[in-house]
């Protein structure tokens, strides 16, 4: 509320990821850019978490530290019946693919906070287990 007041915050927090994008930070944030070639952050921080710190071409975020709520979980099992291989890159991919929620037993990822759960999937990698937590 405060961005969109024209009083936004100095700074806040955001989770690494499409988290940022829910900002219009083209819009409504300063990019970051300047400061991590001015004190070389894009030489001390790895290049898969750099990744993660940048939309449409811009650093928008300095990590204050680094965890994640999140781990994908997958039934090897359930993706092989769909013709599915097992992702080795973003799931939301895998689950836009999917014809795992066609069958009885299975359940989709329903849309709630997408932005937060885009990077939080949990599909399990149990055999004989086909349901979510």
């Amino acid at each position: 509320p405060r961005i969109l007041a024209g009083d936004p915050p100095d700074s806040f927090q955001l989770h690494a990821g499409l988290e940022v994008e829910g900002y219009e930070p083209e819009v409504y944030l300063e990019p970051l850019d300047d400061l991590y070639a001015s004190e070389g952050l894009n030489e001390v921080f790895p290049e898969d978490l750099l990744t993660l710190l940048e939309y449409k071409g811009h650093v928008w975020g300095v990590p204050v530290n680094i965890h994640r709520s999140n781990v994908m979980w997958y039934d090897k099992s359930v993706l092989e019946e769909n013709g599915l291989t097992p992702p080795t890159t973003h799931v939301g991919r895998v689950l836009c693919r999917s014809r795992c929620a066609a069958g009885p037993g299975y359940r989709a990822l329903g849309i709630w906070q997408q932005r937060k759960l885009a990077s939080a999937p949990r599909l399990r990698e149990h055999p004989g287990q086909h349901v979510w937590p």
